[in-house]
């Protein structure tokens, strides 16, 4: 199995996992990818999603805005972001985001 097969293979279980409601699966899932591929915008957005649905939204956040930082055009981080500002009380600053 090449690396990019191996990679693909655990993004896809991490999102598996996270279906299925296996926050801490999933969450392991993706820090091994990004552990190999720490610039794949679309795996931090995912994590974030995970930190969100675990109600970690410091971590969640932290998560979004590196998606962000790699990728600015990546929509669903940003209202994500600004759904996990609003857990967070910045109001001012979801409203950007949403």
């Amino acid at each position: 199995m090449s690396t990019y097969e191996i990679i693909l293979a655990q993004f896809q279980a991490a999102q598996q996992r996270h279906a299925q409601g296996d926050f801490a699966g999933a969450l392991a899932l993706y820090d091994a990818v990004l552990q190999a591929k720490p610039y794949l915008e679309e795996v931090h957005a995912n994590k974030g999603v995970v930190l969100r649905d675990m109600n970690r939204f410091e971590e969640a956040l932290a998560s979004f805005d590196r998606a962000i930082a790699l990728n600015p055009d990546l929509v669903p981080a940003y209202s994500n972001r600004g759904f996990v500002l609003t857990e967070l009380g910045r109001l001012t600053d979801a409203l950007r985001d949403l």
